[in-house]
């Protein structure tokens, strides 16, 4: 995948969590409970986060050959299964039964794509 393409993903994650970021403050709350409204703001601290993490360190891999451009699509894709996982499971009674019992075991595997990340820029800043 090239540059410009994980820019854009990046770009439709950060428009996305400040879509989701509006209508948690100011919709949501007549439609889900408190507790699924913490939820999602759980699942937007971890999305805008990785966002700007994956953002920066794709300019870094620009500049550094020895950081790896597997760390931001990583960061894109943990954000789309634990922070996506999360968003499904907060509107958990509108959608079908089998959708939940998808989303439910997705999101530590979201966790585990940003762990692996963070791991990977750690080895990487260590190499010489």
């Amino acid at each position: 995948m090239k540059h410009n393409k994980i820019l854009a993903i990046i770009a439709l994650s950060g428009f996305l969590s400040v879509m989701i970021g509006a209508m948690a403050a100011h919709w949501l709350d007549d439609i889900i409970d408190e507790q699924a409204i913490k939820n999602i703001e759980t699942a937007l601290l971890f999305q805008i986060f990785h966002t700007l993490s994956a953002l920066i360190i794709l300019l870094l891999c620009l500049q550094y050959k020895n950081i790896s451009i597997i760390i931001p699509k990583l960061m894109l894709f943990g954000i789309l299964l634990f922070s996506g996982s999360i968003y499904l499971l907060a509107f958990s009674e509108y959608i079908p039964s089998f959708v939940r019992g998808i989303a439910g075991p997705v999101t530590p595997v979201g966790g585990i794509l940003f762990l692996v990340a963070w791991g990977i820029l750690l080895f990487n800043s260590l190499k010489k």
